[in-house]
């Protein structure tokens, strides 16, 4: 799903000028972080009121996510949510976070899937069940990368690939797997993880 940016409407010129202007600034505070220093916190860049606290709150959330995901630590979505509650009563901005949430997690290989979202998060049950699907298709044909359940080195594999291929070998270990075997299956992505399960 594309963002919509419904939170910048009715906003001058200025006051999107100033929320780029904090939000690259928060940028340059992940980017400048070493490894040892804390994230920057999203209240340090953040209006206590005025017009611009809520678009600013939902891009600087978007940037907080990817950040802690890319360089972590990665937290869920239900943390914003505890300390901006505000959040959860825009749909359209919740559903952007939740299908980012889950890219990112995709995206790293992860276990995630389209149940444990409607789970998550029941109010958006059917929007999830579009949208997550959705996300997947748009990633067919990427690159991948998979955990191998033998040694853990990263594999790579190509939509050409899977999930039907048969008798894959870790290129590390020379252990065998086939994405539709329970007892070998690697960690996939959601996109592929349905596509074993609905088989």
């Amino acid at each position: 799903m594309s963002r919509e940016f419904e939170h910048l409407d009715g906003l001058s010129v200025e006051q999107r000028a100033d929320i780029d202007r904090q939000v690259r600034e928060f940028e340059d505070a992940w980017a400048g972080r070493e490894g040892h220093n804390r994230p920057p916190l999203i209240d340090g860049y953040l209006p206590d009121e005025g017009p611009t606290r809520w678009p600013l709150l939902v891009e600087l959330v978007h940037v907080d996510l990817q950040s802690r995901f890319e360089s972590g630590p990665s937290v869920l979505l239900e943390t914003y949510l505890e300390r901006y509650p505000e959040l959860q009563f825009d749909r359209s901005t919740m559903l952007e976070l939740i299908v980012a949430e889950f890219a990112l997690r995709c995206r790293d290989a992860n276990t995630a899937s389209v149940d444990e979202y409607q789970v998550r998060f029941p109010a958006f049950r059917h929007e999830l069940s579009v949208e997550l699907l959705r996300l997947m298709d748009q990633q067919r044909g990427a690159s991948i990368r998979l955990s191998c359940v033998h040694c853990q080195a990263a594999v790579e594999l190509t939509e050409v690939e899977c999930p039907d291929s048969e008798g894959l070998t870790c290129p590390s270990c020379g252990g065998p797997f086939s994405l539709g075997n329970d007892e070998k299956r690697l960690v996939l992505p959601e996109r592929l993880h349905l596509n074993v399960q609905n088989e």
